[in-house]
């Protein structure tokens, strides 16, 4: 019983580490950061460009201000974040009613829970009217968060705007710094200040894992040495399965870790070398990079996700898997317990003890 508490709370935070491992994986896996700004007209021809090129990624552009909410009855200075392209990239977002405006709705917004509590009173405001800057704007969706947030969509021909953030989504490509920085400069964007590359989150998201993956290749460990003592005959056998189960779970752990981290030749040394400069370098870049409210949750989230580790990392150690290791199989516990010698009763008769016949 002292044993399952923890072990039950170790199954908590593992569920916990999941939930938010998802909605990590939701936030997009490239970010190019500007100081100077991207006229509408570059951020329509490299938009082009990508449409000409299929296997490069699409940018979404984005900006993230102050502006001036209003509702029916009453006003609020909020963040808002003017987008072209997917509000997705922009926003990771969990929508309660409704959804989020199309690429190209440049008349629609999407709010908070919490702007929209602000501001009515109630989430249920699909339809209404939001006054953004003096411009009216209908509300598509409304979606989790406590942050008083509104998206601002603009039709993806609209090139009045100016930007200075680019989220890149999808393509043939990996989503590396080489490759990033390569669309960058041949769509004419230009090299942007900061590049920010998922590896390093998807990695964190992907650490609660460990414990349990430790305690899954424990278990396996063990469960070989028992089947070898079990049956000595079938020793071969029961090896040669466990590779090939091994050779089966490898593609789908291989799958699940981040792409920067798995070598394509294993031989290569020169990869596992520059693997924690890599890994240094996207927390440089990733620390170093003046954050946007999106930048702020993402953090938090991080911070809650090693923090998920450790308390699971630190259980496994004070609480250590335990299995069976008797050698001898379930069915042959008779045989065991009649191979250990029985002790013969004695009595005592007339001040001598006397075995009992």
């Amino acid at each position: 019983m002292k044993r399952i508490v923890p072990w039950c709370i170790l199954i908590i935070f593992g569920l916990i580490g999941m939930f938010q491992a998802r909605e990590i994986k939701h936030f997009p896996p490239t970010s190019l950061r500007y100081s100077q700004s991207i006229s509408g007209q570059t951020a329509y021809r490299a938009r082009q460009y990508a449409i000409d090129n299929a296997e490069t990624p699409w940018p979404t552009f984005w900006n993230e201000t102050v502006v001036r909410a209003a509702g029916p009855y009453r006003k609020h200075d909020v963040i808002g974040i003017t987008y072209s392209g997917n509000a997705d990239c922009v926003w990771p977002a969990v929508y309660l009613t409704g959804g989020a405006p199309s690429p190209i709705d440049g008349a629609g917004a999407a709010v908070s829970e919490a702007l929209a509590h602000k501001l009515w009173g109630s989430i249920d405001v699909v339809g209404m009217i939001l006054t953004v800057d003096g411009e009216d704007r209908i509300i598509r969706g409304v979606f989790k968060g406590g942050a008083e947030l509104a998206l601002i969509p603009y039709h993806i021909e609209d090139m009045s705007r100016d930007w200075h953030n680019v989220e890149l989504f999808g393509g043939a490509t990996e989503p590396t710094r080489v490759n990033a920085e390569r669309f960058a400069v041949t769509s004419g964007l230009g090299k942007p200040d900061h590049i920010l590359t998922g590896g390093l989150v998807a990695f964190v998201g992907f650490t609660p894992l460990l414990p349990v993956l430790f305690i899954v290749i424990h278990a396996l460990f063990v469960s070989i040495k028992n089947l070898k003592k079990w049956f000595p005959r079938y020793g071969t056998l029961t090896l040669l399965t466990a590779l090939i189960i091994f050779a089966v779970l490898l593609p789908l752990i291989l799958d699940i870790l981040p792409a920067w981290i798995v070598p394509t030749h294993w031989g290569d040394f020169a990869f596992w070398s520059s693997l924690f400069q890599q890994a240094g370098d996207g927390v440089k870049e990733f620390l170093g990079v003046p954050p946007a409210q999106r930048d702020v949750e993402l953090r938090l989230l991080l911070i809650r996700q090693i923090g998920v580790f450790f308390a699971m990392a630190c259980g496994v150690l004070i609480y250590p898997p335990r299995f069976p290791r008797s050698g001898y199989p379930p069915a042959d516990r008779t045989a065991q317990a009649a191979s250990v010698p029985r002790r013969i009763p004695s009595r005592v008769v007339n001040g001598r003890r006397n075995r009992a016949s």
